[in-house]
């Protein structure tokens, strides 16, 4: 098995996370987590790189469940765990992480 098919069931088990805390750094790109914004599009519940607020986090910020709530009548688990896997490495790119 190759490293891209490992890569494939690793996408069909769970959403690939490096925690580097870009997404919540880039809350003001998302309209549902307007609130959220503290001002410089960094969530307001960010603290060294960590949600402060995590077991009551938004359900935008739950990727399983928000995949279950809106997504999942328009794609398959995996291909929804690639597409967000994309966006993380477009927003690491742009930050020379990765």
């Amino acid at each position: 098995m190759d490293i891209f098919q490992r890569m494939e069931m690793i996408y069909v088990e769970t959403f690939l996370c490096t925690k580097c805390g870009l997404c919540c750094q880039h809350v003001d790109m998302v309209d549902e987590l307007a609130e959220y914004n503290r001002g410089d599009g960094r969530c307001k519940f960010l603290a060294d790189n960590l949600c402060s607020i995590y077991e009551k986090r938004p359900l935008i910020c739950r990727v399983k469940e928000m995949y279950e709530a809106k997504y999942r009548q328009e794609f398959d688990w995996s291909t929804f765990c690639q597409l967000n896997h994309i966006m993380c490495i477009k927003l690491q790119a742009n930050q020379d992480i990765g």
